[in-house]
């Protein structure tokens, strides 16, 4: 069983993928678009059960802007937690039900 599901849905319909440590995902405009990065194991805890994904802010299909790091988002002691790159502030977050 794999750790990690995407999916995509478009004009032709749902397509998924898995992966069982890491997953990467992109969806691009022309100017602008997201990267996804999932990871089993966190660097900031070492444990291997938990879930890690960074969200990078690309500059789409053309590349004109550099990628950059929006959030890692990551649990640790049992709790969500989010922290924002640092071109967007830096700052933690715990990330409530």
């Amino acid at each position: 069983m794999a750790r990690f599901r995407g999916t995509v849905q478009g004009n032709r319909g749902e397509a998924s993928r898995l992966g069982h440590s890491t997953i990467r995902t992109n969806t691009n405009g022309w100017e602008l678009g997201v990267e996804v990065d999932g990871f089993k194991i966190n660097p900031l805890t070492e444990v291997d059960d938990s879930d890690m994904f960074d969200v990078w802010v690309t500059g789409g299909s053309n590349k004109r802007l550099r990628k950059r790091l929006l959030v890692s988002i990551s649990t640790a002691g049992g709790k969500r937690i989010a922290v924002f790159g640092d071109e967007f502030g830096g700052q933690t977050v715990t990330l409530e039900d």
